[in-house]
């Protein structure tokens, strides 16, 4: 199991300082894997900027498992429990919970120390378009 952890401020840029991080661990995955990695992560420390405003740290660990890859955000404050909002195209905004049970493979929020969400993707390997294209 390889992990990455990061321990940013509070603060809009650092959704920047992780997509970095994420990009490189993002590198060992295929493609798809690579994508909602990166898409799934920024959506999650995004939340956590902007729910948690009072909360000095946002604490970020990437886990690389044998047949996954984990994700954990969290943030110092036992403030109103994320939840997952309708999806409505009239909102500019509250889409990112949508998109981590959309394209995640399972999330969840643990509460026991400040608020930590979380989301799973299984490794899938990519598929190979010229042996799924090749006639017969």
């Amino acid at each position: 199991m390889a992990t990455v952890s990061l321990d940013l401020p509070n603060h809009p840029l650092a959704a920047g300082l992780c997509r970095s991080a994420v990009n490189t661990v993002g590198k060992t995955l295929s493609g798809e894997n690579a994508v909602l990695l990166g898409l799934l992560t920024n959506e999650l420390v995004t939340n956590s900027i902007v729910h948690a405003p009072d909360s000095p740290r946002v604490l970020v660990a990437l886990m690389l498992l044998d047949d996954r890859v984990r994700v954990e955000v969290t943030d110092q404050v036992d403030g109103r429990p994320p939840t997952l909002e309708p999806l409505s195209l009239n909102r500019t905004s509250g889409r990112g919970l949508y998109l981590v049970d959309e394209l995640s493979d399972d999330w969840g929020v643990d509460r026991s120390d400040g608020t930590r969400v979380w989301f799973e993707l299984l490794l899938r390997a990519p598929v190979d378009v010229a042996l799924s294209s090749r006639k017969n």
